[in-house]
């Protein structure tokens, strides 16, 4: 991964600040988050929600269900 990111364009990492992470890998694996952060040295933040990727595809169906408008019409409902 990390080798993927150096491979982007300098003005695409330009300025990153923080590195955000989800699953079960890295939720429940202490080790992992501290190697990414000191690999990519910058800080962790995890997902604050379970099963991102099922969550993921419910979004995809709510916006294709057309009963949101779009994706940033997510985060009115959830907060």
């Amino acid at each position: 991964m990390y080798d993927f990111y150096q491979l982007m364009p300098e003005s695409i990492r330009q300025d990153k600040t923080i590195l955000v992470g989800s699953g079960n890998g890295i939720k429940r694996n202490g080790l992992l988050c501290k190697a990414l952060e000191d690999r990519f040295n910058c800080g962790l933040h995890i997902s604050e929600y379970q099963e991102e990727a099922a969550l993921g595809a419910c979004l995809c169906a709510i916006v294709g269900g057309k009963y949101i408008k779009s994706f940033a019409d997510f985060k009115n409902i959830v907060t």
